[in-house]
């Protein structure tokens, strides 16, 4: 008030004292006296803060005014109290004012000492389910927890996802019960708002017993008993958050709601979720993306990436845009060759590249490998990075793709920052890497393959699993290729290996009619591929008249045999001309006793001659398939076949079947 009438400052310092006063009485309060009101209204009027859901005026941190919400970013770029005017980095100016909003009330001690106000609230939407979760003590410590239990910095999307689906339930139980706070709710009287509650969130149609997001409703039990946890250790520390008269009662209502959760969740909500889930799985068509369209996107892929090499090693045409431009191709080809989750290749690090540890080789196990093997060791470069689950996953680079991220880092501070750890890196940001979901996508609807939306990490695992299925692979070599690809062999035969209907269809009908046929111990020691349709008869023969199943064997060894004699032509003749009608069983081959004398003889010399295994044989036999016998796994037909040819004097009463059953046999 010592200021000069005139004095420019004293109207701003006056503005801002006018401003904080407002901002201090109207803080607790859903009313505001905005600083641009429409014409017409004087600065008596007040305005309820709230339309369709928003928050109708915003306040600015800087100068505490409130503001439309389409006129704060513009305030924000005028505003004479802002400090930070030079800043280059993008803001959010709407989600920063709903945080500074929040933690300046009453709370700001609990709000400072949170990672979540620098962590998870910047990338938090502003609206009215976010303002709803960020203001509740009881979600924010949840959600607090559930920070420090991980270490990755990508959790923190994961727990914004957390606390607006409890910001969704507590919004519709108020609409139930009118409870406002989350630690209000947490009496066992509750339970069944809770249940009413999920299924308003989930979409439940009750007529259909269906879910829109049977995943929400499944996994928001153990999300309330959580909660249930972080409120009973708030009561026994006897938190400030938390106000009660007695602690002892609270944490008998909190241990009962949490039993009535634990007991009765499932048959009130998790059991139909989980049927739904399954039936909505199975009905939907199980697309992969075609060999072609991997191929074609692959070739796409190494041209674009040679194009932006070749811009790249030029000087006058390396630009930032080919920077990024390889950097994609890159991901891309990574992702392609390892089919690993896109993040553990998205999230890693310069460091974890370059500083490989090296590692001892066994001269054992160098010895074992094919020269086809020993170059691969040589020629691909091994990365080991954490996974899901903080699991090892190890990477692999083939010398086109070293070449190709030697020359990034001949360049990269051109284009990355040295803060920035990803190799990955997007140009120009201090912690970002290129999203590989958004990079793949790019370069699939450019390459112009059948179906783009095909291309996603996890299709691209389902395709390598499911095609996994028709290749001889042992247990130990299953167990090794699931490891690579990051998860257990429970999880790549439950989840990523598809039961393909074409195979089901070929390989299972196949056994199902060798077991009806009455023959299957014919098919001792035979893989499923081995057995032969032929000698199956199938179910359409069988529905026809057994008198005419008699005639065509009949007509068809006739034939087979290549009886000419006039005699025998003749008795063709009245075979074909015979009536076997359905019910006319008895019927006459007395002119035909010629024909079956001759039919029997040549049916006894075609018989094959069963023969013992000479000491030779099983000699051979046990030395060449020695491998198979130790690893318990029969051999292929062509294995057989090449066996045979070596050995064409030993086994000339032998055929590749006998070879194979007694290979089987020998380990069974």
């Amino acid at each position: 008030m010592s200021m000069p009438l005139k004095d420019p400052k004293r109207k701003i310092l006056l503005n801002a004292i006018r401003r904080q006063g407002n901002f201090t009485t109207n803080a607790a309060v859903d009313i505001v006296r905005p600083i641009r009101r429409p014409k017409g209204t004087y600065m008596s009027d007040v305005a309820p803060n709230s339309q369709d859901g928003k928050a109708k005026y915003i306040v600015c941190q800087s100068c505490l005014g409130y503001f439309s919400r389409n006129y704060l970013r513009r305030h924000r770029k005028m505003c004479s109290l802002r400090k930070d005017q030079s800043s280059d980095t993008r803001e959010n100016h709407l989600s920063t004012a709903q945080l500074f909003a929040i933690c300046s009330g009453q709370q700001k001690d609990f709000y400072e000492s949170l990672r979540l106000k620098h962590e998870v609230f910047p990338i938090m939407r502003n609206d009215e389910i976010s303002k709803v979760a960020m203001s509740d003590p009881l979600i924010c410590s949840y959600a607090e927890s559930l920070l420090r239990k991980h270490k990755r910095p990508q959790i923190k999307n994961v727990i914004s996802n957390k606390m607006r689906e409890l910001g969704r339930l507590l919004i519709s139980i108020k609409t139930i019960s009118g409870s406002q706070m989350m630690f209000e709710t947490m009496k066992p009287e509750m339970f069944d708002h809770f249940v009413s509650a999920t299924k308003i969130i989930s979409g439940y149609d009750n007529e259909n017993r269906t879910f829109k997001s049977g995943s929400l409703a499944l996994h928001m039990g153990t999300t309330l008993k959580q909660v249930c946890d972080i409120a009973s250790k708030l009561l026994i520390k006897k938190s400030n958050l938390v106000n009660c008269d007695d602690n002892e009662l609270r944490l008998k209502e909190i241990k009962r709601l949490r039993l009535l959760i634990e007991n009765h969740w499932n048959s009130e909500i998790s059991s139909l979720a989980l049927k739904n889930l399954n039936e909505t799985q199975y009905n939907k068509p199980k697309l992969m993306p075609l060999t072609g369209d991997v191929i074609k996107f692959h070739q796409y892929v190494m041209k674009e990436a040679e194009e932006a090499k070749n811009n790249l090693n030029d000087e006058k045409t390396r630009t930032k845009t080919e920077y990024k431009r390889l950097t994609e191709c890159l991901l891309s080809l990574t992702l392609l060759l390892n089919r690993k989750r896109i993040g553990e290749i998205q999230y890693l690090t310069l460091q974890t590249y370059l500083h490989t540890p090296l590692q001892n080789i066994q001269e054992e196990f160098m010895q074992s490998l094919s020269e086809q093997e020993k170059k691969l060791t040589k020629s691909f470069k091994r990365v080991v990075t954490v996974g899901k689950g903080s699991k090892p996953v190890p990477i692999l680079f083939s010398q086109y793709m070293q070449q190709l991220i030697k020359i990034l880092l001949d360049i990269r501070d051109l284009y990355i920052p040295k803060e920035n750890k990803y190799l990955f890196a997007n140009p120009n940001t201090l912690d970002k890497y290129l999203s590989g979901y958004h990079s793949v996508k790019k370069l699939a609807d450019r390459s112009g393959v059948t179906n783009p939306t095909m291309f996603t990490s996890t299709r691209l695992r389902k395709q390598i699993a499911t095609i996994l299925q028709v290749l001889n692979v042992t247990d130990n070599e299953f167990e090794q290729f699931a490891n690579f690809m990051g998860h257990t062999k429970k999880t790549h035969a439950n989840y990523y290996r598809l039961p393909q209907d074409v195979y089901q269809t070929a390989k299972v009908s196949k056994l199902l009619l060798a077991i009806n046929s009455g023959n299957a111990h014919k098919y001792d020691g035979k893989a499923l591929a081995d057995i032969e349709l032929s000698d199956i008869q199938s179910d359409d023969d069988n529905d026809e008249p057994k008198t005419t199943t008699k005639k065509r064997k009949i007509l068809v060894e006739l034939e087979q045999n290549n009886i000419e004699s006039p005699t025998n032509s003749q008795s063709i003749q009245n075979i074909k001309e015979m009536s076997f009608a359905p019910g006319k069983t008895n019927f006459s081959l007395d002119n035909n006793s010629d024909f079956l004398q001759k039919k029997k003889k040549v049916t006894n010399t075609n018989l094959p001659k069963e023969k013992s295994w000479t000491e030779t044989q099983k000699s051979d036999i046990r030395i060449y398939f020695k491998k198979q016998i130790k690893e318990k796994v029969a051999p292929r037909k062509q294995q057989v076949m090449e066996f045979l040819q070596k050995h064409p004097e030993n086994f000339k009463n032998k055929n590749w079947v006998q070879v194979k059953s007694y290979v089987y046999n020998c380990y069974k």
